[in-house]
């Protein structure tokens, strides 16, 4: 659903104009009252342009004293409120640009992300999804280890995902040990 514009609606080169479409340009953001505006709803915006079509309006682009801008930051759809009304001969405003990640160094990536976590729109680099804290450090294998050690670190206060990634360690070995497989203080991992 983008900001339909100006040259979105008209016909291409030699073809009619779609009265459904020609005019949505027009119907995206009208005054209301004061500094509100109201934002037609795009399902309704082809309906009304085949109206002022059927009804004989027509677009004079020498006649046309003020143009639409869209929203000039944030989604570019109808529901964006940033849209206005200006005078035909005002300056678009230039466009916001968004860097794309993969252009910085690692550096400016890390710097990019924790200004983001500051902003609060991601979580601390230590919690994972749900306020899950992340496990840091060597991972514990328990192929390296004896079943009683296994158990023991089992019934440590670990994270249920990190208790879950060692039993899955254990099945998946060549020779998996029943001792810690079956035993009861394991059941549910």
């Amino acid at each position: 659903m983008r900001f339909p514009t100006y040259d979105d609606c008209q016909p291409a080169e030699g073809e009619a104009p779609d009265p459904q479409n020609v005019f949505q340009w027009a119907l995206t953001t009208l005054p209301l009252a004061g500094d509100a505006s109201f934002t037609v709803e795009p399902n309704i915006r082809p309906e009304w342009s085949q109206l002022f079509w059927d009804l004989g309006f027509r677009h004079h682009p020498d006649l046309q004293t003020k143009k639409i801008v869209a929203p000039f930051r944030g989604q570019q759809h109808t529901l964006n409120g940033a849209a206005t009304i200006v005078g035909v001969d005002e300056p678009d405003s230039p466009p916001v640009l968004i860097q794309d990640p993969a252009s910085l160094t690692a550096h400016e990536q890390a710097v990019q992300l924790e200004r983001y976590r500051q902003l609060g729109m991601l979580p601390p680099a230590n919690v994972g999804p749900e306020g899950a804290s992340v496990f840091e450090g060597d991972l514990f294998d328990p192929l390296e280890h004896t079943v009683s050690a296994v158990n023991g670190y089992l019934l440590a206060p670990i994270p249920m995902s990190e208790k879950r990634r060692v039993m899955a360690a254990e099945m998946a070995s060549k020779n998996p040990r029943q001792g810690i497989l079956n035993n009861p203080k394991n059941r549910g991992i």
